[in-house]
Formats: C-alpha cells, sequence, structure tokens
C-alpha cells in the first residue's frame, strides 16, 4: 500500500535532496502520511518501502527529516546509532514500544523522537516539520553570548549557566543555546531531567559537517526556546575540544539562537580561550575560599590578556558556615577587585533542584534568595537592548 500510494503520487512527493523520507511498510504510518499531505499540511515527503534496514541500505540524501519504522528491526538501538552516523537531519523512529525507557535510549542513540504507532495526524505533522531553530536576521545580529566559568571544580558553574540560560529562554523569550564543554562529565542535560545525546561529539569529530541543520538535530530540546548542546562520553574516550571545530560551530550557533550560554570548564577555558574571545562577558564562578580567591585572581588576569574586550564579572557562592571561608572584604582585597554577585549557600533548595531535573528559578523557591540573585544576573546579561526585545515578544 506504501510503495503504491508514492507512486502514485511520486509528482507530489518527489524524490530528490531536501525533502523528509518515511521508510516504512506499515499501512496505517502510510495512511497517516497520505492524509496530512492531502490536507496540505505537509509538503516534499517520499515514502519509501522497508524500515529502519532500507534507511541504513539507500544512499541518503541531504534530508532534513528522516522517519523510520523500527518495528522489524532486532536491534533498533544500534541500528539509529548506526543511522544517526550517516545522515545530518533528524532521525524520527516509529514502532509498537510504548516504553519511557525504550525512548530514552533511542534518543541517547541519536534519534531526536519516537512516536508509537499508530501516530495521531498532529504527531506525525509535527515530525515532519523542520525545527523552528532559525531565529530572525535582528536577533541572530545580536547574539549575546555568556560563558560560565568554575574558578575551581564544584563551586556552581554549572548551576549558574544553567538557571541564567532558563531564564533568558522562559522569561525573555529569547531562543536559547545551552553549551556544555564538559564532554565527559558535564550535568547541563542532566540537570534538566534530559538526556546530552551525542551532538556534541559528532560535531567535533566532525567539524565540515557542521551548519545550522546540524546543530538542530544535534541538540535536545527543553522547551520551545531552550536548547541543550552537550555529551557524556564513555571515560575510556579521549575525545576533546577540536581547535577546527569552534569556527564552524560558533557561526551555526549564531545563526540559530538570540542568545548562547557556555558552561566552560577551566581547563577549556584556558586551552581555547578564543570561546571566551567571542563572549560578551565571562562570569567567573567561585567559593569565599582562598584557594578560590587565588584562582579567581589568576583567572582574572588570564581573561584580561587574552580577552582584553570581555567583561569579567565575579559569582560568587557565599558559605557562611563553611570552615576556611573568608569574608566578602578580605575576598575582594585579596582578587583585587569586587565580587559582583553573591549567592547564598542552600544546599537543601540545590538538592531540591537536582533531584526534580529543574532549573531553580522554575522550583517554588525560586522565588527565595537564590533564585532571585539568578534572576538578577541573567537581567544584566540581557542588558538594555534586549529588555526591548522582551517587550516585542510579549506583544506577539
Amino acid at each position: 500500500m506504501c510503495a503504491a500510494y508514492a507512486k502514485a503520487n511520486a509528482p507530489l512527493l518527489g524524490g530528490g535532496s531536501g525533502e523528509a523520507l518515511v521508510f516504512t511498510d506499515n499501512p496505517e504510518i502510510c495512511d497517516a502520511v497520505a492524509r496530512i499531505i492531502d490536507a496540505g499540511a505537509v509538503s516534499r515527503v517520499t515514502v519509501l518501502e522497508g524500515g529502519i534496514a532500507s534507511a541504513l541500505e539507500a544512499p541518503m540524501p541531504d534530508a532534513p527529516v528522516t522517519v523510520v519504522d523500527v518495528s522489524s528491526s532486532p536491534d533498533p538501538v544500534t541500528d539509529v546509532a548506526m543511522l544517526s552516523e550517516v545522515t545530518k537531519g533528524r532521525i524520527v523512529a516509529m514502532g509498537p514500544v510504548n516504553d519511557v525507557a525504550f525512548y530514552r535510549t533511542l534518543i541517547a542513540a541519536g534519534a531526536s523522537d519516537y512516536l508509537v504507532v499508530p501516530p495521531t495526524d498532529d504527531m506525525l505533522i509535527d515530525a515532519l516539520t523542520p525545527p523552528k531553530v532559525q531565529v530572525e536576521a535582528e536577533a541572530t545580529d545580536q547574539c549575546r553570548i555568556v560563558s560560565v566559568v568554575g574558578a575551581r571544580g564544584g563551586v556552581g558553574s554549572t548551576t549558574v549557566s544553567v538557571n541564567v540560560a532558563w531564564h533568558l529562554a522562559h522569561n525573555y523569550g529569547l531562543r536559547t543555546g545551552l553549551v556544555d564543554l564538559d564532554l565527559h562529565f558535564g550535568t547541563c542535560a542532566l540537570s534538566l531531567d534530559l538526556l546530552p545525546g551525542r551532538g556534541l561529539r559528532d560535531a567535533l569529530d566532525n567539524p565540515e559537517r557542521i551548519d545550522p541543520l546540524f546543530i538542530a538535530s544535534a541538540m535536545v530540546n527543553e522547551s520551545e526556546n531552550l536548547f541543550i548542546l552537550g555529551g557524556e562520553e564513555p571515560l575510556e574516550s579521549k575525545s576533546e575540544l577540536n581547535a577546527y571545530a569552534i569556527d564552524p560551530l560558533m557561526s551555526a550557533l549564531r545563526a540559530n539562537f538570540a542568545s548562547l550560554v557556555f558552561d566552560m570548564p577551566k581547563n577549556v577555558a584556558i586551552s581555547h580561550p578564543t570561546l571566551m574571545q567571542e563572549s560578551a562577558s565571562v562570569l567567573l564562578v567561585t567559593d569565599f575560599s582562598l584557594a578560590g580567591m587565588r584562582d579567581v585572581l589568576r583567572m582574572k588576569s588570564f581573561v584580561k590578556d587574552f580577552c582584553p574586550n570581555t567583561k569579567t564579572e565575579i559569582v560568587a557562592v557565599g558559605a557562611k558556615d563553611k570552615t576556611g571561608a573568608l569574608t566578602q572584604r578580605d575576598f575582594e582585597k585579596g582578587i583585587e577587585g569586587k565580587v559582583d554577585y553573591v549567592i547564598p549557600y542552600d544546599p537543601k533548595l540545590a538538592a531540591e533542584a537536582a533531584n526534580g531535573g529543574k532549573a531553580i528559578s522554575a522550583m517554588s523557591g525560586g522565588g527565595k534568595t537564590v533564585g532571585k540573585t539568578l534572576t538578577t544576573i541573567a537581567d544584566a546579561i540581557v542588558g538594555d537592548l534586549q529588555k526591548v526585545e522582551k517587550k516585542s515578544w510579549w506583544r506577539k
């Protein structure tokens, strides 16, 4: 039935590059595709016989979306992972299994979505519609980039990154990219109860493939406006930031987002200072320890030398009951400058956010001092120019 429909509608479905591809023999899927095409809900879709096995054997054109039926596959996870290696566009898997664990495994293998058969027309339309990642040209020119660097490990730089990005996306309506540059132990996606996927590793391993479409398929979305690019590489993997991938990665990200937040490990910042040169501001996150004072002083000097046009601000996580903590006055004297923001130490709230997979600002406790300080940081990053964009967004 699928093959007959595709042949009968060849002028409508086409068969060239740039079209969505659907590999299936399932009559219910074919019927759904036929309905949404006849209704004019989607266009430029090619239906091909076979499931994911046929997709793996077919020469893959530059399709923005490839929908594959995994019902007959003995190992759908491996097949999806193999398909993700040969196609630049999004992969949408479809099958009879209705299980959250199975869904998450497929997403980790490289699929951007999984639909249970039979799909509703609306689900299929969403799957075949290109992701709305492109921003308006005006916003692209004004892309705001912020790098968050922990002066020491475990001081809360990821918490700052996640909450600032969440605030920009949800409270300002800015299409925001959150990039986790800790390839092995990054937790930005985990903090929002998401799987990081393989997008960042693919980008670093294949810089020649990086373009806006590649970035759209590589990122996982927390919401309509917040997208995360990261990884969770095996410890035996020697994956590292490829210097040759930085320029195309930054270009593609700038083209797709109005604001970017980089959660940047200190070793990455030191090895690749060009990333901070792209930033409007660098947030150095620290505690009030003696080691923190030393590391902030050194990192401030480093950023000043390599990124003279980048604004540097200090974010301190205050722990008044922590043994050995310096007073803010002594700390500022040691770093030869002021602390711009102080986030109160609240381990209970941090644990609740982590266990719930939510940004602190999204929780009921987000109105406390911690959430207010994080919101203040995000507000300052946006600046007067982006505040105008916020008002226009609410009018839409």
